[in-house]
């Protein structure tokens, strides 16, 4: 466009009134300010409880998974419990009774670690767990011979132990020392166990 003094103007180049340009912005939005505002807490308030009500499913989901995996675990645990045990014999141990040799006995152990004890006297078998300071007596007819080894179904534990007292648990160099009163017959079981048996933690 020509003017009228013969120089050319352009419609592009004219400055606006700011506020005009504002108010083209907000014609252009058609949005109030404190309308966008409260879109946009809402959206932020929206997603944060789409996450926390995942994260709450991802909990009970992951406690579900743990308790099943807790129950199958207790399961095989009982399952292993009632399972018969065998017993391996102790080479080397010693065994006096009041003060006196015996001539037909052994002594058994389910695991290196020497607790529990299956002592075998003649006919009798005693159970003896060292680290609880519990001796139960066993029936004969519940225990297998099967070579060397004894078999036993702990299922057939007693309920009770037998009465017993002045308990000596004793490392003396060369091995260990169990000592045991029975009260009802008033016998001492003085058993010694050769290293390396793992008492320590008695």
């Amino acid at each position: 466009m020509r003017a009228s003094n013969g120089t050319l103007s352009s419609p592009m180049t004219s400055p606006r009134p700011a506020a005009i340009v504002e108010r083209q912005k907000a014609l252009a939005a058609n949005v109030h300010p404190q309308d966008e505002l409260r879109g946009i807490k809402e959206d932020i308030t929206a997603l944060l409880a789409h996450h926390k009500i995942r994260g709450i499913c991802f909990s009970i989901a992951l406690f579900f998974i743990f308790a099943a995996g807790l129950l199958a675990a207790s399961a095989a645990f009982a399952a292993d419990k009632d399972k018969p045990v065998t017993w391996k014999p102790i080479t080397q141990a010693l065994l006096r009774v009041d003060d006196q040799a015996v001539k037909d006995w052994n002594v058994y152990q389910e695991n290196k670690k020497g607790d529990p004890l299956l002592l075998q006297m003649g006919n009798r078998y005693l159970l003896i767990h060292v680290h609880e300071r519990r001796v139960f007596e066993l029936a004969p007819a519940k225990i297998d011979h099967k070579g060397a080894e004894l078999v036993w179904d702990s299922a057939s534990l007693p309920s009770e132990p037998l009465a017993s007292t002045d308990w000596l648990i004793k490392d003396v160099g060369f091995a260990y020392r169990i000592g045991i009163r029975l009260v009802a017959e008033n016998r001492v079981l003085d058993l010694q166990l050769p290293h390396p048996m793992d008492l320590r933690y008695l």
